[in-house]
């Protein structure tokens, strides 16, 4: 191929003499020469100045010049593994004056940017299986043709860990051990969350889907979802009421306690455990006679062994004496 190179000198009275090895012409006068190189070298260029007045000449400058010949194969530079439905990036390194990118199978996906450049970013199908990246680079009118082989891998789906049912106002804990650079959640009902462990409490009963999306990231930069299904079972509902006096006279000597407080609980309901704040239980059943000063509430439970608490009776003794 035909090169040209140029020679500057300092003013019209100079001009430039060229000797060439392994190119033709071997030689020339003028400020530039145009050079078509044989097909093996080694490829030098020398020129030096001369003063067309006194004869004068000026030292040798000396280039060697390297030759894209033969052909040698494109580095082509990316990831060795690709997820389905996804994208990722190839370039190459080696010069050329133009670049055809392929791949093979086409049912493994397309070239999505860069197409007739030195950098791509291909665009994965719903496809599982190798295939290969193929680079057709041209110089100095010669083609050279070059492929990488990479696996395309079905995008795994993040798992979901937490229980198929659970009591309304009870904390749910959910997590994935799946590994991927960002985790989102939808609980169903209104609440989210992220990371890799998240909790919820449900108000309400009935059934709700909790949706896991992660995005993988790498090889992989797509975002996919997962579902689990939970049942919120609903809780007993209880309330507990006393005809008794709660407040008691300080006397000498004291006035006995006797305050017998009864619990009422909705369909369902199994039994009834009694306590004293902050957590002694002291009895069992629909009624309980308290004997001491104290808060006092009920739990109940249901044949889902679903609880709820009570509200709080609060037995006390007062100073009942008349200032006078």
């Amino acid at each position: 191929s035909s090169h040209m190179y140029t020679g500057i000198v300092a003013d019209a009275l100079h001009t430039v003499n060229w000797t060439v090895t392994n190119g033709t012409p071997t030689s020339g006068i003028g400020s530039t020469n145009n050079v078509t190189w044989a097909a093996t070298g080694p490829y030098i260029v020398i020129a030096n100045a001369q003063d067309l007045k006194t004869g004068c000449i000026s030292a040798n400058d000396t280039l060697n010049v390297a030759s894209y010949l033969p052909l040698t194969a494109s580095v082509i530079n990316g990831p060795d593994t690709v997820c389905s439905n996804g994208f990722a990036n190839y370039s190459t390194s080696t010069y050329g004056t133009n670049y055809e990118w392929s791949i093979n199978p086409n049912i493994a996906g397309s070239v999505n940017a860069g197409q007739y450049s030195n950098a791509i970013e291909i665009q994965t199908n719903n496809y599982t299986g190798n295939a290969w990246i193929v680079l057709e680079r041209t110089l100095c009118n010669l083609t050279i043709k070059d492929s990488v082989l990479v696996y395309v891998r079905p995008v795994p789906s993040p798992n979901i860990i937490a229980p198929d049912t659970i009591c309304a106002n009870d904390l749910l804990t959910a997590t994935t051990s799946t590994s991927a650079v960002s985790y989102t959640w939808n609980f169903g009902d209104g609440n989210t969350g992220s990371g890799t462990s998240v909790s919820n409490t449900y108000d309400d009963p009935g059934a709700y889907v909790i949706t896991l999306t992660v995005n993988y990231g790498g090889a992989c930069p797509i975002s996919i979802s997962e579902t689990h299904n939970v049942v919120v079972i609903p809780a007993p509902e209880i309330n507990i009421t006393t005809g008794d006096p709660i407040k008691y006279c300080i006397t000498t000597p004291a006035t006995p306690i006797s305050t017998t407080m009864y619990a009422a609980a909705s369909v369902g309901t199994i039994g009834i455990e009694w306590y004293k704040s902050p957590s002694i239980l002291v009895g069992t059943g629909t009624s309980y006679t308290a004997t001491t000063v104290g808060s006092y509430y009920a739990v109940a439970i249901n044949a889902d062994s679903c609880s709820s608490t009570s509200n709080t009776l609060n037995i006390i003794y007062i100073n009942c004496s008349t200032c006078r």
